[in-house]
């Protein structure tokens, strides 16, 4: 359970960023004075997200490569959980008088600063679940892991509207900040006198006549040479995209088309997350049935069908909520177990897991996907609009993070022929 901790600490910040970081930046707020305006809070978080991605590969290789008494992943997570929260803190404190891309610029440099310590945290993190042996328990963390993602969101999505709207977004960031930083550091603490994980510190890896290369190399290396991985990767990004362009959209969904105050996003939140943890206890005997990867492909499909109602009006919005709740469950739950036999695959074939270079490649694609929903997402509502007035530009990122997650639904479906069918 102590697991799922993580999971919930990164959940919150993320979905606090995703949800709430242009609607405050770009002064749709009543209380910030000025904003950056959409175009540039995108390039902005464009430009954070690719700062993020590059650095995912140096993070797993180093973890892989590290030996110490509490293993490779350990003192990674105590060691920049703290600084993490800090440089989170950052992004919400109030605005200067400069003008708008000197905002933006300290957008940028603050969320590049964020991503790479959050990298330094989740992706020795999530490494830990590849490391577990047992079948058995690595679901069990999964399944504890998807209940903290889905807990740490849906305490953003529930509570965060209140909680901005009442204490601003200063303070309410800062408590954010705080509280994921405490839950990594539990973690850390707890894994350190009680571990799961018993493989060997360092894996010997075979030899091997290529150069070497650096950690960039390596990652794009298991790339070409995993088919599964690299259709897994193509799958993922295209479901996050659309999930991402989702989230960005949900504060402008409440206020300018269900005409609410932005704490309503709890309304919305509250029948999302109803959904998605009533399904949580039966994905496992579901995955165990269909396999882990058909149940995810459906999953992402389903989401696919679903978004695109947000673009009907009101009534599409909260139908919307009401139907994703169970394939959410999925996509929370599946996604890092289905990875972790990736891993084993190479480890079996090689005899190197290179279990966090396989997140770190995964955490580089997938933020640039996020990148890429940023800044689909800032050109639609600065294009076509985001407001009481003008909708078209939600309606238009409905549809087309529709579009992204029936893509990502094709692209996973083809990834348990070529993971299962070689394995011996």
């Amino acid at each position: 359970m102590v697991y799922g901790l993580g999971s919930f600490a990164s959940s919150m910040m993320t979905t606090t960023i995703v949800t709430w970081l242009l609607f405050y930046a770009t002064g749709a707020r009543d209380t910030v004075a000025g904003g950056v305006g959409h175009g540039y809070f995108g390039l902005a978080m464009a430009a954070g997200r690719v700062v993020d991605a590059l650095a995912d590969p140096y993070v797993g290789r180093w973890s892989d490569r590290t030996d110490t008494r509490l293993g490779r992943r350990l003192p990674f997570v105590l060691g920049a959980a703290i600084p993490m929260g800090l440089i989170f803190a950052l992004l919400w404190a109030p605005y200067s008088s400069d003008p708008p891309p000197i905002r933006a610029l300290r957008i940028g440099v603050t969320l590049s600063a964020f991503f790479a310590l959050y990298t330094v945290v989740v992706i020795p993190y999530l490494a830990m679940l590849a490391e577990v042996p047992s079948p058995k328990t690595r679901m069990q963390m999964a399944s504890w892991q998807a209940a903290g993602s889905i807990a740490g969101g849906g305490t953003i999505v529930l509570l965060s509207g209140r909680l901005f709207d009442e204490y601003g977004f200063p303070a309410g960031g800062t408590l954010v900040a705080a509280l994921a930083a405490v839950c990594f550091l539990v973690v850390g603490v707890v894994f350190a006198r009680e571990p799961v994980t018993v493989r060997p510190a360092r894996e010997p890896a075979p030899p091997d006549d290529r150069p070497e290369g650096g950690p960039l190399r390596a990652a794009w290396s298991l790339v070409a040479e995993e088919p599964a991985f690299r259709l897994y990767l193509m799958g993922a990004a295209a479901l996050w995209i659309g999930l991402n362009m989702f989230s960005i959209s949900l504060p402008y969904l409440v206020t300018a088309v269900l005409r609410l105050p932005p704490w309503g996003v709890g309304r919305l939140g509250l029948i999302n997350v109803a959904g998605t943890a009533a399904t949580i206890p039966i994905v496992g005997r579901l995955a165990l049935r269909f396999g882990k990867v058909g149940v995810l492909s459906v999953a992402a499909a389903g989401l696919g069908l679903v978004l695109p109602l947000a673009a009907i009006g009101p009534a599409g919005v909260w139908m919307l909520a009401a139907l994703s709740g169970p394939m959410l469950a999925c996509v929370y739950t599946l996604p890092h177990p289905i990875l972790a036999e990736i891993t084993d695959s190479r480890r079996l074939a090689t005899g190197n897991g290179q279990e966090a270079l396989h997140f770190g490649a995964q955490g580089m694609v997938l933020k640039g996907a996020l990148a890429v929903a940023a800044w689909m997402a800032g050109s639609l509502f600065a294009l076509l609009g985001a407001g009481p007035d003008c909708d078209a530009g939600l309606r238009v990122a409905a549809v087309l993070a529709g579009l992204a997650c029936l893509t990502g639904g094709f692209l996973l479906s083809r990834v348990g022929r070529l993971l299962y069918d070689k394995a011996p």
